[in-house]
Formats: C-alpha cells, sequence, structure tokens
C-alpha cells in the first residue's frame, strides 16, 4: 500500500506542492512510521522549501531505519551543506561543524554506490569550501562515469570558478566545462548564466549580453542578477536602455502587470540548497589563504538555481550495480555441428 502514496508525493514534490506532499506523507507514516523511503521523502520536501534543520531531521531520522539508505545519506549531505553556507557569516564554528557533517554524509553515500556519478557530484558540491582539489576530482569521477550529464559539466565550472579571473589556463577549463554543458542542454539557463557572468568579467559585453539575457529568457529569475551584472559592464551600443528589453529579459517592471514565466516552472524545483560562488571570497577552504584579487563582477548568492534531485521513482537509476564483467564462453561440444 506504500508505493502508490510514495508515488503521489513524489509527483507532488516534483510540481512544488510541497504541502500536500507532506500530507500524503504523513498519511503514510501514521501507517507505517518505520518506512525509510517515506521519511527520505520528507526530507527532500523540507530541502527543497530550504529548511535545512528539519531536512537534516528527517534524513537522519530514514537513516535510523534503514542505514544504508543512498537518498538518505544525500539528502543529509545537501541540508548539512545547506547550514553550512547559511552560518558562515555569523557563527563559524558551527559552519564549520556542519561541512564536516555534509562531507562525511557525501563520502559515506559514494562508499555505498562509488559508481554513481550523482554522488560523486554531490561529493564535490560539499567539498568546494573546504577542498578544491578533492573536489575537482570527485566530480572528475563523475564525469567519467556520466560523461553525458550537463549538471557534471556545470559542477566542474564552479569548483573552477575561484581563480580564473586571474588564471588563464582555469578560465578556459570552466568555459569548456560550460560550453559542453550546452552542448548536452543548450537550453541549459545556468550554464548560460555562468558563461555570460565570466564574459562579463572578462569584459566581453556582446557575449555577456546574449549569454545573460538568453538565459534571464529561459529562467526569469536569472533577470534581476543578470541585471546587476550587465549594469557594471560598458554598453557601447546601450541597448539595455530600451525599456522593452529590460521589461522582456531582465525582470524590469511591466506596464500590464504581467511577466515572462519559465516553461521550466511547471516542473518544478526540487531541491534548494546555497553554495553561492560569491562564498568563494570569504576564505572557508584552507588551501589557499594568500590575498586575491576581488571584483564586483562576481556572481552573487542568487545566481545558484536549484537542481533537479531524482523524484522517488527515477532514484532507482541512480542505484546502478557494479559492471558485471563478461563471463568467457564456454568450448563449443565437440559431438555437435557448427
Amino acid at each position: 500500500m506504500s508505493e502508490p502514496r510514495l508515488d503521489r508525493a513524489a509527483v507532488l514534490i516534483e510540481l512544488d506542492w510541497l504541502e500536500a506532499a507532506r500530507a500524503e506523507l504523513a498519511a503514510l507514516l501514521a501507517a507505517e512510521p518505520d518506512n525509510a523511503d517515506a521519511h527520505a521523502q520528507v526530507a527532500h520536501t523540507w530541502l527543497r522549501s530550504a529548511d535545512f534543520a528539519t531536512a537534516s531531521a528527517a534524513a537522519r531520522t530514514a537513516l535510523r531505519h534503514d542505514p544504508d539508505h543512498l537518498f538518505a545519506w544525500i539528502l543529509l549531505a545537501l541540508s548539512e551543506h545547506g547550514l553550512f553556507d547559511r552560518l558562515i557569516d555569523t557563527d563559524r564554528i558551527a559552519a564549520i561543524a556542519h561541512q564536516d557533517e555534509a562531507v562525511r554524509a557525501a563520502h559515506t553515500a559514494v562508499d555505498l554506490n562509488p559508481w554513481s556519478a550523482e554522488c560523486h557530484r554531490v561529493l564535490a558540491i560539499v567539498l568546494l569550501h573546504r577542498d578544491r582539489e578533492a573536489a575537482l576530482a570527485a566530480v572528475d569521477a563523475g564525469i567519467e562515469l556520466d560523461p553525458q550529464e550537463p549538471l557534471l559539466y556545470i559542477a566542474r565550472a564552479r569548483v573552477l570558478w575561484r581563480g580564473a579571473d586571474a588564471d588563464a589556463k582555469r578560465a578556459a577549463a570552466l568555459r569548456a566545462a560550460l560550453e559542453q554543458a550546452l552542448r548536452l542542454e543548450p537550453d541549459n539557463a545556468e550554464a548560460m548564466y555562468l558563461l555570460g557572468a565570466e564574459a562579463a568579467q572578462s569584459g566581453q559585453r556582446a557575449k555577456a549580453e546574449r549569454l545573460l539575457l538568453r538565459a534571464a529568457e529561459i529562467e526569469p529569475a536569472h533577470g534581476p542578477a543578470a541585471r546587476e551584472l550587465l549594469r557594471q559592464v560598458p554598453d557601447p551600443s546601450g541597448s539595455l536602455r530600451d525599456p522593452a528589453v529590460r521589461r522582456e529579459f531582465l525582470g524590469g517592471p511591466s506596464a500590464g502587470g504581467r511577466s515572462r514565466t519559465g516553461t521550466r516552472a511547471l516542473a518544478g524545483l526540487a531541491f534548494l540548497f546555497i553554495v553561492g560562488l560569491a562564498r568563494a571570497v570569504s576564505g572557508v577552504d584552507a588551501d589557499d589563504a594568500s590575498p586575491r584579487p576581488t571584483t564586483t563582477l562576481r556572481p552573487p548568492l542568487t545566481y545558484y538555481k536549484p537542481q533537479p534531485l531524482p523524484t522517488f521513482p527515477e532514484w532507482s537509476r541512480y542505484l546502478t550495480a557494479r559492471p558485471t564483467p563478461p563471463q568467457p564462453l564456454p568450448a563449443w561440444p565437440q559431438h555437435v555441428p557448427r
């Protein structure tokens, strides 16, 4: 009886009807209080609501009932990472403790399934502010496992972002990762936004405008950040002075009170955890304490669009078994004609 309720809850989460999903899961847990899958999906709803503390508690409850629940470990890693990011400016000691938990949970997920590219991606995300080289190794391991997943290349670009403005080789690798993400998914708004932000940092006005306008067209939530970036880059053509352009692409005020909505918003957002690249200048990484040049063109915290976590029915695609080596065929029987 639990599967239909879990499936309904997963659909509700995908549609962003989180309260309805929690009600469905509460009814299931009233009958099956030890259902780890249901507790994990409860954690999923709270993570998506950016209530990281409640999400973490729900993920831990799932793990008490099933210590090897891979989805729960990933949700715990992302929830603890969200708490780290939220506290790093106000309570560094508590933030680092949450970071420790996030890294431990992500490593556990990788240990449970080292052949899951998604587990390696999550590990890279939680290692980003602690050990950049380890984060890069984690995301590269994920790319080796699933070279057709654009989210992995976006994660690689995030790892490479810090220092790219002062390192031509790193900047080239960052652009290559984002361009590959766009080859795999031409309408990926986040990849366009990041590539446009990198162009803005480099003073390439035409390229930045083209990419940022398109990113805001696909995902209107990018509009304010794109407008702020472009405001800081010289605009010889003056194209953004046109109110129609601002209204259509960059979220400016409209006469009729209507705004352009992205088609992807209908699918809902799968989770919210913030690892804004602006945190990269806060000095959390222990591997690079030297003074670094700063710039006002770094993407703001809001650049980081929530990315889809697989819903429960789809989660099985990440639980891939270790490939079985081919077995040698037996010799052909002598008495049987070929």
